[in-house]
Protein backbone atom coordinates (compact mmCIF):
# COMPACT_ATOMS: atom_id res chain seq x y z
CA UNK A 1 0.00 0.00 0.00
CA UNK A 2 1.08 3.36 -1.11
CA UNK A 3 -0.06 6.63 1.20
CA UNK A 4 0.94 10.51 -0.37
CA UNK A 5 1.26 12.86 2.48
CA UNK A 6 0.00 15.93 1.90
CA UNK A 7 1.21 19.18 2.82
CA UNK A 8 0.27 20.12 6.84
CA UNK A 9 1.45 22.20 9.32
CA UNK A 10 3.39 21.66 12.25
CA UNK A 11 3.33 23.70 15.37
CA UNK A 12 5.66 23.34 17.94
CA UNK A 13 4.44 25.35 21.35
CA UNK A 14 7.18 25.80 24.33
CA UNK A 15 5.79 27.00 28.23
CA UNK A 16 8.26 28.80 30.44
CA UNK A 17 9.37 27.10 32.83
CA UNK A 18 7.26 26.54 36.05
CA UNK A 19 9.39 25.59 38.99
CA UNK A 20 12.42 27.30 40.09
CA UNK A 21 14.73 25.51 42.01
CA UNK A 22 18.82 24.40 42.54
CA UNK A 23 18.95 22.18 39.49
CA UNK A 24 17.80 22.88 35.89
CA UNK A 25 13.99 24.69 36.02
CA UNK A 26 10.80 22.32 34.77
CA UNK A 27 9.63 23.38 31.41
CA UNK A 28 6.55 21.91 29.12
CA UNK A 29 5.98 21.79 25.32
CA UNK A 30 3.74 20.61 23.19
CA UNK A 31 4.12 19.47 19.72
CA UNK A 32 2.11 18.65 17.12
CA UNK A 33 4.48 16.44 15.14
CA UNK A 34 2.27 14.88 12.43
CA UNK A 35 -0.93 16.23 10.98
CA UNK A 36 -1.68 15.00 7.21
CA UNK A 37 -3.91 14.04 4.75
CA UNK A 38 -3.52 11.11 2.88
CA UNK A 39 -4.31 10.01 -0.31
CA UNK A 40 -4.63 6.58 -0.16
CA UNK A 41 -6.35 4.20 -3.11
CA UNK A 42 -9.39 6.04 -2.82
CA UNK A 43 -9.83 7.31 0.66
CA UNK A 44 -7.99 10.09 1.99
CA UNK A 45 -7.53 9.53 5.55
CA UNK A 46 -6.54 12.62 8.27
CA UNK A 47 -3.49 11.01 10.57
CA UNK A 48 -1.97 12.67 13.39
CA UNK A 49 0.82 12.80 16.06
CA UNK A 50 0.81 15.27 19.05
CA UNK A 51 2.70 15.29 22.43
CA UNK A 52 2.91 17.37 25.05
CA UNK A 53 6.83 17.04 27.69
CA UNK A 54 7.09 17.99 31.38
CA UNK A 55 10.27 18.18 32.36
CA UNK A 56 14.01 19.28 31.68
CA UNK A 57 16.80 17.93 29.98
CA UNK A 58 17.41 14.94 31.98
CA UNK A 59 14.50 14.01 32.91
CA UNK A 60 10.64 14.42 31.24
CA UNK A 61 7.19 12.90 31.34
CA UNK A 62 5.69 12.55 27.84
CA UNK A 63 2.03 11.76 26.81
CA UNK A 64 1.90 11.13 23.03
CA UNK A 65 -1.70 10.19 21.16
CA UNK A 66 -0.82 8.87 17.39
CA UNK A 67 -3.91 7.49 15.37
CA UNK A 68 -6.07 8.45 11.86
CA UNK A 69 -9.26 8.89 10.68
CA UNK A 70 -11.37 8.41 7.69
CA UNK A 71 -14.52 7.82 6.56
CA UNK A 72 -16.34 9.59 9.79
CA UNK A 73 -14.77 7.24 11.83
CA UNK A 74 -11.65 6.76 14.39
CA UNK A 75 -9.85 3.87 12.76
CA UNK A 76 -6.94 3.94 14.55
CA UNK A 77 -5.77 5.37 18.19
CA UNK A 78 -2.74 4.89 20.43
CA UNK A 79 -2.13 6.69 23.69
CA UNK A 80 1.53 6.80 25.59
CA UNK A 81 2.53 7.91 29.11
CA UNK A 82 5.90 7.54 29.48
CA UNK A 83 9.26 8.46 31.58
CA UNK A 84 12.15 9.48 29.35
CA UNK A 85 15.42 9.51 31.35
CA UNK A 86 18.70 10.63 29.89
CA UNK A 87 21.44 8.10 29.75
CA UNK A 88 24.10 9.87 28.27
CA UNK A 89 25.03 12.36 25.53
CA UNK A 90 23.37 10.34 23.04
CA UNK A 91 20.75 7.88 24.76
CA UNK A 92 17.53 7.48 26.18
CA UNK A 93 15.99 5.17 28.62
CA UNK A 94 11.97 5.45 28.26
CA UNK A 95 9.42 3.20 30.58
CA UNK A 96 5.63 3.58 30.93
CA UNK A 97 2.48 3.00 29.23
CA UNK A 98 1.00 2.05 25.83
CA UNK A 99 -2.73 1.99 25.28
CA UNK A 100 -3.92 0.32 21.70
CA UNK A 101 -7.79 1.73 21.86
CA UNK A 102 -8.73 1.85 18.03
CA UNK A 103 -9.37 -0.86 16.29
CA UNK A 104 -10.97 -2.53 19.14
CA UNK A 105 -10.86 -4.62 21.25
CA UNK A 106 -8.57 -1.99 23.36
CA UNK A 107 -5.54 -3.59 24.61
CA UNK A 108 -2.98 -2.20 27.23
CA UNK A 109 0.95 -2.40 27.11
CA UNK A 110 3.61 -2.01 29.78
CA UNK A 111 6.55 -0.31 28.00
CA UNK A 112 10.09 0.08 28.43
CA UNK A 113 13.18 0.77 25.74
CA UNK A 114 15.70 2.89 24.45
CA UNK A 115 16.36 5.52 22.22
CA UNK A 116 20.16 6.58 20.43
CA UNK A 117 21.46 9.10 18.09
CA UNK A 118 24.27 7.16 16.24
CA UNK A 119 26.88 8.30 14.38
CA UNK A 120 25.82 10.77 11.06
CA UNK A 121 22.77 11.49 13.24
CA UNK A 122 20.96 8.35 12.72
CA UNK A 123 18.40 8.29 15.52
CA UNK A 124 16.93 4.76 16.97
CA UNK A 125 14.48 4.20 18.87
CA UNK A 126 13.45 0.22 20.21
CA UNK A 127 10.81 -0.41 22.76
CA UNK A 128 9.57 -3.56 23.90
CA UNK A 129 6.00 -4.30 25.08
CA UNK A 130 4.40 -6.56 27.70
CA UNK A 131 0.61 -7.30 28.25
CA UNK A 132 -1.10 -7.87 31.17
CA UNK A 133 -1.88 -11.49 29.92
CA UNK A 134 1.63 -12.31 29.00
CA UNK A 135 1.40 -11.10 25.16
CA UNK A 136 4.67 -9.68 24.34
CA UNK A 137 5.55 -6.86 21.38
CA UNK A 138 8.43 -4.63 20.02
CA UNK A 139 8.45 -1.68 17.92
CA UNK A 140 11.77 -0.19 16.16
CA UNK A 141 11.88 2.90 14.53
CA UNK A 142 14.74 4.02 12.13
CA UNK A 143 15.54 8.08 11.00
CA UNK A 144 17.46 10.65 9.61
CA UNK A 145 16.96 14.21 9.37
CA UNK A 146 18.85 15.63 6.21
CA UNK A 147 18.83 19.20 5.95
CA UNK A 148 18.98 20.64 2.44
CA UNK A 149 19.25 24.36 3.04
CA UNK A 150 18.46 26.50 6.06
CA UNK A 151 14.93 26.29 6.25
CA UNK A 152 14.52 22.80 3.86
CA UNK A 153 14.94 19.43 5.28
CA UNK A 154 14.72 15.84 4.24
CA UNK A 155 13.61 13.12 6.71
CA UNK A 156 13.41 9.27 5.30
CA UNK A 157 12.19 6.86 8.55
CA UNK A 158 11.62 3.37 8.72
CA UNK A 159 8.74 1.82 10.91
CA UNK A 160 8.50 -2.55 12.08
CA UNK A 161 6.22 -3.54 14.29
CA UNK A 162 6.38 -7.69 15.87
CA UNK A 163 4.33 -9.69 18.11
CA UNK A 164 4.92 -12.75 20.29
CA UNK A 165 1.41 -14.45 19.26
CA UNK A 166 -1.15 -14.02 17.11
CA UNK A 167 -3.78 -11.87 17.85
CA UNK A 168 -7.26 -12.20 15.78
CA UNK A 169 -9.35 -9.94 17.15
CA UNK A 170 -7.15 -6.88 16.58
CA UNK A 171 -5.65 -8.42 13.24
CA UNK A 172 -2.16 -9.39 13.95
CA UNK A 173 0.04 -12.22 13.88
CA UNK A 174 3.03 -13.51 15.17
CA UNK A 175 6.25 -12.35 14.05
CA UNK A 176 7.23 -9.19 12.41
CA UNK A 177 3.73 -8.02 11.52
CA UNK A 178 4.42 -4.84 9.68
CA UNK A 179 6.85 -2.41 7.76
CA UNK A 180 6.19 1.28 6.70
CA UNK A 181 9.21 3.48 4.87
CA UNK A 182 8.37 7.22 4.67
CA UNK A 183 10.11 10.33 3.62
CA UNK A 184 9.17 13.92 4.10
CA UNK A 185 10.06 17.15 3.24
CA UNK A 186 10.20 19.59 5.56
CA UNK A 187 9.60 23.52 4.77
CA UNK A 188 10.00 25.75 8.17
CA UNK A 189 8.26 29.51 7.53
CA UNK A 190 8.71 30.22 11.26
CA UNK A 191 10.92 28.59 14.21
CA UNK A 192 7.57 27.08 15.45
CA UNK A 193 5.57 25.88 12.43
CA UNK A 194 6.53 23.40 9.65
CA UNK A 195 4.82 22.39 6.34
CA UNK A 196 5.61 19.41 4.48
CA UNK A 197 4.96 16.67 2.00
CA UNK A 198 6.02 13.16 1.64
CA UNK A 199 5.08 10.06 0.53
CA UNK A 200 4.70 6.40 3.06
CA UNK A 201 4.99 3.12 1.99
CA UNK A 202 3.41 0.74 4.39
CA UNK A 203 3.05 -3.48 3.94
CA UNK A 204 1.84 -5.85 6.34
CA UNK A 205 4.03 -8.99 6.66
CA UNK A 206 4.11 -12.25 7.63
CA UNK A 207 0.93 -14.27 9.56
CA UNK A 208 -0.48 -11.23 9.49
CA UNK A 209 -0.51 -10.77 5.62
CA UNK A 210 -2.56 -14.22 5.59
CA UNK A 211 -5.28 -12.82 8.28
CA UNK A 212 -8.38 -12.43 6.52
CA UNK A 213 -9.46 -8.70 5.63
CA UNK A 214 -12.34 -9.09 7.40
CA UNK A 215 -11.25 -9.78 10.67
CA UNK A 216 -9.14 -6.74 10.69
Amino acid sequence: MQRLAAMTMLATLTAGSFHAAAEEPIGATFMLDELEYVIDDGADPIAWSAALAVGNSERQLWLVSEGGHNRGSLEEHEVHAYLAQTLGDSATLIMGWRGDLKPEPDRDWGMLGIENTWLFDIESSLATYFGSDGDTALRFKLGREWTLAPRLTLVPELETNAFGQTDLETGVGSGFADIEIAARLFYAPSDSATAYVGAVWAQPLGNTRDIPPRRR
